[in-house]
């Protein structure tokens, strides 16, 4: 095995101390890496989709009279279709990105699980919180609570994980056909 000689760090020209040779790092801390990264990308699109659906469902009157538009124009279901098309960008990108790193598809499989959960963990603690709270000051029972838990959950793992995941499947296919491939030289 060839041993990289110690190189001075960029920071400091007269730095005393020797620096450690740098390691790539391996699939799974690439994966894992990236798929916290997109992660907090997802997280950070859910947020901002919430604020403006909260901010058009008060301001969706005005608009409709002001601008002579039909409510199917501005409807939640189409700010929602909008927010799930960015979501598999979202992780196309991430399959796309990870897969040139780590040269494995199964790399972005992971990364996009990763993000996955950090995406289900946001939207799970906000959504649920915001809908027992709503649910309990208009007087609903718990029935009605578990029906609404139960289509999120649903919601969840069918557009995330398993589309979500596929998508950034594709992204890593597509990146790993796209690179010319790597030839192993003697030592």
């Amino acid at each position: 095995m060839q041993q990289l000689p110690p190189q001075e760090p960029a920071f400091s020209s007269h730095s005393t101390c020797t620096s450690l040779p740098l390691r790539p790092l391996s699939t799974k801390k690439i994966a894992l890496k990236y798929g916290l990264v997109f992660g907090a990308i997802l997280v950070l699109r859910y947020l901002i989709g919430n604020a403006v659906i909260v901010a058009f469902s008060q301001a969706s009157p005005q608009f409709i009279a002001t601008y002579h538009l039909s409510f199917i124009m501005i409807s939640p279901r189409n700010l929602q279709i909008t927010t799930v098309l960015l979501d598999w960008i979202i992780y196309f990108l991430a399959g796309f990105f990870v897969a040139r790193r780590a040269r494995q598809v199964t790399a972005s499989v992971i990364a996009c699980i990763w993000a996955s959960l950090c995406y289900t963990l946001a939207g799970v603690v906000t959504g649920i919180s915001v809908i027992a709270v709503l649910s309990l000051l208009a007087g609903r029972d718990s029935g009605y609570l578990f029906s609404v838990r139960l289509h999120f959950i649903v919601m969840f793992l069918l557009l995330h994980f398993g589309m979500g995941t596929s998508i950034g499947a594709l992204g890593g296919l597509l990146e790993k056909n796209m690179a010319p491939p790597r030839t192993i030289t003697p030592p």
